[in-house]
C-alpha cells in the first residue's frame, strides 16, 4: 500500500505561494499551473521570455512535497521526504552532460522571482527544469491500454530502447568533454581504475518522459522520434 500524504501537503498551499511570487516579478515570468508529483516533489509548470518581445518558453519548477498548513516539514512521517534531494539533483545534472536527462535549467540570482521575493524561507529549495510535453512512458502504455494498441511499430520501441540505453551510459562514463559534445558522452569510454559513475536508483516509466524532436541534422534518431529522457535523478553514486 502507499502512502497518502494529501491530507497533510495540499498543493494549493504551494500554489498560493508561488502566484503571489511570479505575480510580483518582471513580467519575464509567468506562473501556469500544477504539471504533477512524485513521491517527494510537486512540479509546477511557468513560463519564462528572457526580454520583452521574445518568444515564450515553457519550464517547470520544481518544489518540495513537505509544505502544509503549519509550514515546512523537512521530513514528513519521518520517511526521508526533504530537501537535501534537490541539491544532488542539481549536482547531479550539472555533472552529466547528455541529451537523454531531463535538462537544468540555471538563472542568476537576481532574475530568479523566487530569490527577489522571500521565498527561500518557505521553499527551501527549489530547482527549474526543461518541459517535456508529452508526458511519461507510463502514460504512454496506459493510453495505450485504454485504446486497446496492442502493438507499437518495432521502429519506435527501439528507439526508445537506444534513448534508455545512451542516458545509462552517460551516468556510467562521465567524461570530461563540452557541455554540447552530448554523443561522445553518451558512448562507453575508457575509465580509470577509481572513476565514479551514477545509477538512478528510483527508475520506473513514471520517471522516463517523452520530450520533442530534436533539431540537430546530425541526430537521425529524433528527427522522425522524440527524445526520451529520465527524471527524478538522486545522487547515487558507484564507484569502480
Amino acid at each position: 500500500m502507499g502512502l497518502n500524504l494529501d491530507s497533510k501537503f495540499d498543493p494549493q498551499i504551494t500554489e498560493s505561494h508561488l502566484r503571489i511570487y511570479f505575480a510580483t516579478c518582471p513580467n519575464n515570468f509567468e506562473f501556469q499551473r500544477f504539471v504533477g508529483n512524485g513521491a517527494g516533489a510537486n512540479a509546477w509548470l511557468v513560463r519564462h521570455r528572457k526580454q520583452a518581445g521574445d518568444q515564450w518558453d515553457r519550464i517547470v519548477i520544481k518544489t518540495p512535497l513537505g509544505i502544509a498548513a503549519s509550514g515546512y516539514d523537512p521530513d514528513p512521517l519521518d520517511i526521508g521526504f526533504g530537501v537535501n534531494e534537490f541539491a544532488q539533483e542539481r549536482k547531479l545534472l550539472n555533472t552529466i552532460r547528455t541529451r537523454h536527462l531531463v535538462r537544468l535549467i540555471k538563472f542568476r540570482r537576481n532574475d530568479d522571482p523566487l530569490r527577489q521575493n522571500g521565498a527561500p524561507e518557505f521553499f527551501k529549495k527549489w530547482i527549474y527544469l526543461e518541459y517535456l510535453p508529452h508526458g511519461t512512458l507510463g502514460e504512454l502504455t496506459r493510453k495505450c491500454a485504454t485504446h486497446r494498441v496492442a502493438h507499437l511499430p518495432n521502429r519506435l520501441l527501439w528507439r526508445i530502447f537506444m534513448c534508455l540505453i545512451r542516458a545509462c551510459v552517460a551516468m556510467a562514463y562521465v567524461p570530461d568533454v563540452p557541455a554540447d559534445r552530448y554523443d561522445a558522452n553518451e558512448e562507453p569510454c575508457a575509465v580509470h581504475k577509481k572513476s565514479v559513475g551514477y545509477s538512478h536508483n528510483d527508475l520506473h516509466t513514471d520517471n522516463i518522459m517523452i520530450g520533442d524532436m530534436l533539431s540537430d541534422p546530425d541526430d537521425e534518431e529524433h528527427s522522425i522520434s522524440p527524445v526520451v529522457k529520465f527524471i527524478d535523478l538522486e545522487e547515487e553514486k558507484v564507484e569502480e
